[in-house]
C-alpha cells in the first residue's frame, strides 16, 4: 500500500500532518493567553458521555 501512493501524495499528507499540528499549537497558545487551558478542559470528562455510560451498564444489569 506503501508503494502504491506517489511522492506528491506522501508530500500532501506530511504538510496536512504539520499544518494541522501548527494549528492545535497555536490554538494552545491563544486559549493559554484567554486565561483556558485547553488540555486540561480535553481531559474532563464529559458529562452527557458519562450519563450515557452510566444508562447503558444499568441496562446490562438489568438483564
Amino acid at each position: 500500500m506503501i508503494s502504491t501512493l506517489g511522492v506528491t501524495v506522501w508530500l500532501m499528507i506530511l504538510g496536512a500532518v504539520v499544518l494541522f499540528a501548527l494549528y492545535i499549537l497555536i490554538r494552545v497558545s491563544y486559549l493559554k493567553k484567554q486565561g483556558r487551558d485547553l488540555v486540561a478542559e480535553l481531559k474532563e470528562p464529559y458529562e452527557p458521555w458519562e450519563a450515557r455510560e452510566r444508562e447503558c451498564k444499568a441496562m446490562d444489569e438489568g438483564k
